[in-house]
């Protein structure tokens, strides 16, 4: 498998766990692919897959996805809203090979307390951090916080980042 179609698995509202066992295959969640799973909690193995690019709405509405996701190196791309209304998620660990994350990519995201960046991510979209809980830390190295995007929007809107 080399995709994960859009909507391939929108609106399965039974869906709890995804399991991803694609180490050797690189592969792109399409768009919506997971949308609407109200009760996906859990995606396990997510850091060994060699997922290149998570497009929009991937995982939009996914209310019950909790706990730190660790995205996986080799992914360089988060499309738009990919993460919006996943209001459990309380950390993300984003790869060194992440270059672009879209608008809206954590809107609502409620609960979120940490995203650890070991990028300098370029571009960066509007709104990112839209009701986002205010009390989230972003962390950064300092080599990579000079020119990062990321770093800088979230301070912008007032979220703290920590440089390493």
């Amino acid at each position: 498998m080399t995709r994960i179609g859009n909507g391939a698995f929108i609106y399965f509202e039974k869906l709890k766990t995804v399991e991803f066992k694609c180490t050797k295959t690189k592969i792109t969640i399409g768009e919506t692919a997971f949308g609407f799973c109200t009760e996906l909690n859990k995606l396990s193995d997510l850091n060994k897959a060699k997922i290149t690019k998570i497009e929009a709405r991937a995982f939009i509405g996914c209310k019950k996805l909790s706990g730190t996701l660790t995205l996986p190196e080799g992914l360089t791309s988060l499309g738009k809203s990919v993460f919006l209304d996943c209001t459990k998620l309380k950390g993300l660990k984003l790869p060194k090979t992440l270059k672009k994350v879209g608008a809206y990519c954590f809107f609502n995201c409620k609960k979120l307390k940490t995203i650890t960046l070991k990028s300098n991510i370029k571009s960066c979209g509007k709104y990112m951090f839209y009701k986002v809980n205010q009390n989230a830390k972003i962390i950064c190295t300092k080599t990579k916080y000079t020119n990062c995007k990321f770093a800088k929007k979230a301070k912008e809107v007032g979220l703290k980042v920590k440089v390493k």
